[in-house]
């Protein structure tokens, strides 16, 4: 049950009893069952079987190299990749020997697994700045209209710059959607004027930049741990007392752009990189993190995660009622983002990862029922994400190449 009836669908489940006991074994091809909860029914019904290749199989699809062998590789996530997944969504450098204990498989296989998504585009890690980054961040929407036959150009060239987090070809009164982040609102009116409008099929532009963020990528989780499960690599992560960053010395900026290009760097690789011992390694990246300052985040591909659509909604809401809506919003599983913003006719932005239409019209009528002053100011769909969380991303939803934030490259 999650809060909004029962007409949304609960997640599935993967029942591969025999599915780790296989995995040493070259060339194997596992026939899963997936079954599903249905609020409909009673009990639970067969809703597809599929099938995970492993070891020789992957080796030889490998070698092809194609996006349409990599996307039958992938083309089901079985239980032990989603919760690999959702443990490094919770801790993202957690170590591979604790996310292999708590998913009751050794170190090494948890390694492989996460190397073999990787690779393949899957997922990825990414390095942010932080609610509590001690330098200017200004972080806001844009809304392009592109010239006739120009959406894809135009996308593909702003998804190189390095103040575009998120690039997504979308509907309704706008053809692409940025995500921008810089430092404050000089440079967003310099990559406005300069680096955006230099592009050729780039025209109108619509911005609101955001006054607060109630929710981001990071919190979204795929939600295959248990209670426990989730405690256990949630201590993992840099936390207790001690650990204050009141500013950023060069040998932070070093290890953020370290970290940039290699998130689950182990403290000797950083210690290297950056020239500095391993103990002042581990003391500054746990500081960063620990602190607020910089964070990570595990990125899936929703094709694989089986939530296919994303929907952006504008919203008007009365001052008194953001905090109460921002919250209802914030809770849901399917936010990706929520955030209040100024510039425009909405003072709320919310992103959310579905897997049919229909769920976008009963969440606004849950919103609705709950706040009625609030209005439905526009929504969209993303047809196609060009970039997200700094990855340039191929059909089928899977990483390509990274392009780092501009602040790490200061």
């Amino acid at each position: 049950m999650n809060g909004w009836g029962n007409a949304l669908p609960t997640r599935s489940t993967t029942f591969n009893v025999a599915a780790r006991a296989l995995l040493p074994a070259p060339g194997v091809v596992l026939t899963l069952v997936l079954a599903t909860e249905s609020p409909s029914t009673s009990g639970w019904s067969l809703v597809r079987t599929s099938w995970v290749l492993f070891s020789a199989d992957r080796a030889k699809l490998r070698e092809s190299g194609s996006q349409e062998d990599r996307m039958r590789e992938l083309a089901n996530l079985d239980e032990l990749d989603l919760d690999l997944i959702s443990a490094l969504q919770i801790a993202p450098r957690a170590p591979w020997a604790l996310v292999g204990e708590v998913l009751q498989v050794d170190a090494a296989t948890a390694a492989r697994r996460w190397e073999r998504l990787s690779e393949a585009g899957a997922v990825w890690l990414t390095c942010y700045p932080g609610p509590y980054y001690p330098e200017p961040v200004c972080m806001a929407f844009i809304e392009v209209d592109c010239a006739q036959g120009q959406v894809l150009a135009v996308a593909e060239q702003a998804s190189r710059l390095p103040a575009v987090v998120t690039a997504e070809h979308v509907t309704g009164g706008r053809d692409l959607y940025f995500t921008v982040m810089v430092g404050d609102l000089g440079e967003l009116t310099e990559f406005l004027l300069g680096d955006l409008q230099r592009i050729p099929g780039a025209q109108t532009t619509r911005v609101q930049v955001v006054t607060e963020l109630y929710a981001q990528g990071g919190d979204w989780n795929l939600g295959g741990l248990d209670a426990a499960q989730q405690e256990r690599i949630r201590r993992s992560r840099p936390g207790g007392k001690g650990f204050s960053i009141q500013a950023l010395r060069p040998v932070d900026r070093n290890l953020l752009r370290l970290l940039a290009n290699a998130p689950r760097a182990s403290y000797t690789d950083l210690a290297k990189g950056a020239g500095i011992s391993v103990s002042t390694a581990r003391r500054r990246v746990d500081a960063l993190l620990a602190s607020g300052m910089v964070g990570m985040r595990c990125e899936v591909s929703r094709v694989l995660a089986e939530v296919p659509m994303s929907a952006t909604v504008w919203a008007n809401v009365p001052p008194a009622d953001l905090p109460g809506a921002a919250a209802l919003i914030a809770s849901l599983p399917e936010t990706r983002v929520c955030a209040g913003i100024t510039g425009g006719m909405a003072n709320l932005l919310f992103s959310v990862w579905l897997r049919r239409p229909k769920e976008l019209q009963l969440i606004e009528r849950r919103l609705g029922d709950l706040f009625p002053q609030v209005s439905i100011v526009d929504r969209a769909l993303c047809l196609r994400h060009v970039k997200r969380a700094g990855r340039l991303l191929h059909d089928g939803d899977l990483a390509g190449d990274m392009v780092p934030l501009a602040m790490w490259n200061d």
